[in-house]
């Protein structure tokens, strides 16, 4: 058991860590049916932390109005977002597999 004094030395350590992703490239779906709900449910979290959080909105799908806005830089940001998240689900099929080769020429 930890004594409370090395507790403390590890949380401050940590404190004002963000959520950096640097060298993560994601979890990777092999393009199969069956493995879709386990890659999505690591996806989902990964998608959340990219950019320190600020594709969440855009992931759940609760800014979709901003697509429509009145304000140009408004459209504009979340042009940026949609097509950031659209680039981290690209990259993250497999290349190598012959099935998600077949998911990759249907996109």
């Amino acid at each position: 058991m930890m004594e409370s004094d090395d507790e403390n030395e590890m949380v401050e350590r940590f404190r004002g860590a963000s959520l950096s992703l640097r060298n993560d490239k994601g979890p990777v779906w092999d393009g199969r049916r069956g493995t879709w709900s386990a890659f999505w449910y690591d996806m989902y979290v990964f998608l959340k932390c990219c950019n320190d959080g600020k594709l969440v909105k855009t992931v759940d799908g609760a800014d979709r109005e901003d697509r429509l806005a009145a304000d140009e830089t408004v459209r504009n940001a979340y042009a940026r977002r949609n097509l950031l998240v659209w680039r981290y689900m690209i990259r993250s099929i497999d290349k190598h597999c012959r099935t998600s080769k077949a998911v990759r020429l249907m996109i």
